[in-house]
């Protein structure tokens, strides 16, 4: 059966009921006319029933779900719902309209047609109405649990939330006074109507009252069980209210914390309007866990590019340490070969200087006496002697400036590597800087997220707030990684400069070296000459002259080379020495990054432990 007819039903039982009680009062109280009267009750029974029915005809449209749906133009759902929710009350004051008119119907009736005096019709007028009273307080009661019943089959999860109506509160002032009042009535029009029947000289008030009451005992044991079911039918449908709420809280803080269901609007009052707040949370909670995990989703994402990237930086950083340790220790190496270099060079300088007086000396024996032929013979055996020794140390320091340039070419290589390595490293770190501010962003709009779902997000804003300092200290350390990666670089730049111009100045001591020896395989080549011509010497002492002249010219040469070199082999060592420090100072900067880089591994694992106890909380909710 439709809702539409239970509706129409509704408001005729209570004529039948009130006809019927009316007719059983009559008879009760006054025993002519019966059957006229019967007839009357009859006719005015069914002109009610068609005037109710006709005055109330758009009411029971409400009770249709395509009328729920489809609106008529220039409504909405909130005054649907509000219409619905008066249908009650209105159809309460269009019975109780109604029975105005029919108590002075039927008081035109009594008086007219039976010949009932005022007294008499006032009275009765009195017990009607209390009777009316009561079948219009059953058919608002059984209309309220209607609009219950219909709202909660049509499975309807929203309600207006500009609607706001006090029916709960109403109703409980409209049914207790409403009660009540009828039955303050019905008792007086009771007493009433026994003083009226009662002889003035043989009034009891005592009596009278007794007698009245026990005549409408049978009455009032009718008012009561009708009283009794809509009383409890009234508070059903209030528990039912109340259940459905409870029902569903009790679903939410279950060990599932289900979101998914709603609690169904199963009436225009207090309670509904509780149930679609209720609604709303639920639906806006479970729209926060659901963007919740995703947001975690791609935090894990983040978090495991993260994690691979600082991998990959671990790995470089280790590389970069092999390198930086291998282009220490060449650095080392070379600064002894320097070193070596210059203690050889100082020797090779004293033996020049050695040479250089000898040859002047030589020079002036010459020039003053033939005499002293057999003395300059002497000294030239010594000179060649002295300069085959030149010749070998010129020909070892060779050597050792050749392994020297090797060392540093090398050193070149291995600078150009680790350059290329820190490069590659700082890229790393500014990825590594990019991905914490974009988990920063997203702690960030997890926090709002959850500040938007108020007491119940504030765990998850806690979270957020733990992730975002995470994200900080990593963008703090990578920021100082970045650092010092261009210090490194800076510090490298520096020693591959440095090798350079050491590179550099090897090659234009050996180009030195090489002149050195050639002067030296001449003044070696002069000797012999000038030996063979020991025995010619008297007859040539002008040639010899010319010879001492060019050993001369020769030896100076020699001797400002030599100064030259010294000059490059102390500027060599200062250059090795400054590329030593460097070499050090990297390797400590690289100690520093290494550690910074194992704070972020530790910093990594941290924000994964938090980032599982999350995702073990935010999927606890049920949202599907």
């Amino acid at each position: 059966m439709s809702y539409k007819i239970k509706y129409r039903i509704i408001i005729t039982i209570p004529v039948f009921l009130s006809s019927a009680l009316i007719f059983a009062l009559y008879t009760q109280n006054f025993s002519s006319s019966a059957a006229s009267f019967a007839v009357f009750l009859g006719v005015g029974g069914i002109i009610e029933i068609l005037f109710l029915n006709l005055l109330l005809t758009k009411f029971s449209s409400y009770f249709t779900k395509e009328r729920m749906l489809l609106q008529p133009e220039g409504e909405d759902l909130s005054g649907y719902f509000d219409k619905l929710g008066k249908t009650p009350l209105i159809t309460l004051a269009a019975s109780l309209f109604a029975a105005l008119m029919y108590i002075a119907a039927l008081g035109t009736y009594l008086h007219f047609r039976l010949g009932f005096d005022y007294g008499h019709i006032f009275v009765f007028s009195g017990l009607v109405l209390s009777i009316i009273m009561l079948s219009a307080s059953f058919a608002y009661v059984i209309l309220d649990k209607q609009v219950i019943s219909f709202l909660y089959e049509q499975n309807v999860h929203f309600y207006p939330l500009e609607l706001i109506s006090q029916r709960q509160k109403s109703k409980n002032i409209i049914i207790p006074v409403f009660m009540s009042l009828m039955s303050l009535i019905f008792a007086s029009s009771i007493i009433f109507l026994e003083l009226i029947n009662s002889s003035f000289e043989s009034r009891d008030t005592l009596s009278i009252v007794i007698k009245a009451l026990g005549s409408s005992i049978p009455f009032f044991v009718v008012f009561i069980l009708i009283e009794l079911p809509l009383v409890l039918l009234w508070a059903k449908g209030t528990s039912q209210l109340y259940g459905q709420i409870n029902a569903r809280l009790e679903e939410m803080i279950s060990g599932e914390k289900d979101l998914t269901k709603r609690i169904n609007i199963s009436s225009v009052d207090e309670m509904a309007t509780l149930s679609n707040r209720i609604n709303i949370f639920s639906d806006i909670i479970r729209d926060h866990m659901v963007e919740t995990g995703a947001m975690f989703e791609q935090f894990d994402l983040n978090q495991s590019n993260l994690s691979n990237n600082i991998s990959m930086s671990s790995e470089s950083v280790r590389e970069i340490a092999d390198h930086i340790s291998i282009l220490t220790e060449n650095a080392e190496r070379e600064y002894a070969m320097v070193k070596d270099s210059l203690e050889t060079g100082k020797s090779l300088i004293d033996d020049l200087k050695t040479l250089v007086d000898n040859v002047d000396s030589q020079s002036r024996s010459v020039s003053e006496s033939s005499a002293a032929v057999e003395e300059m013979i002497a000294s030239i055996s010594e000179v060649s002697r002295r300069t085959a020794n030149v010749k070998e140390k010129i020909n070892d320091l060779s050597e050792i400036f050749s392994r020297g340039e090797e060392r540093v070419n090398k050193t070149v290589e291995s600078v150009s590597t680790v350059v290329t390595y820190s490069k590659s490293l700082l890229e790393i770190n500014n990825l590594i800087s990019g991905i914490a501010a974009q988990t920063n962003l997203l702690a960030m709009n997890a926090a709002i997220e959850a500040a938007h779902a108020g007491d119940a997000g504030r765990g998850f804003s806690v979270v957020a707030d733990e992730i975002r300092k995470l994200a900080e200290n990593t963008a703090t350390h990578t920021k100082t990684s970045s650092e010092n990666l261009k210090q490194i670089i800076k510090e490298i730049d520096t020693s591959l400069k440095v090798a350079e111009e050491t590179g550099t100045i090897f090659r234009e001591m050996k180009v030195d070296l090489s002149q050195i020896d050639d002067e030296s395989l001449s003044i070696s080549e002069t000797m012999i000459e000038h030996d063979r011509a020991n025995k010619l010497v008297l007859e040539q002492l002008s040639s010899t002259n010319v010879i001492a002249d060019k050993l001369n010219q020769g030896a100076g040469y020699i001797s400002e080379k030599g100064k030259s070199m010294l000059d490059a082999l102390i500027s060599l060592e200062e250059y090795s020495a400054q590329s030593f420090e460097h070499c050090t100072g990297v390797n400590n900067r690289n100690n520093i990054i290494r550690q910074h880089i194992e704070e972020l591994v530790t910093l990594s694992s941290e924000t994964d432990e938090i980032k599982r106890k999350t995702m073990l909380l935010v999927n606890s909710f049920r949202v599907k």
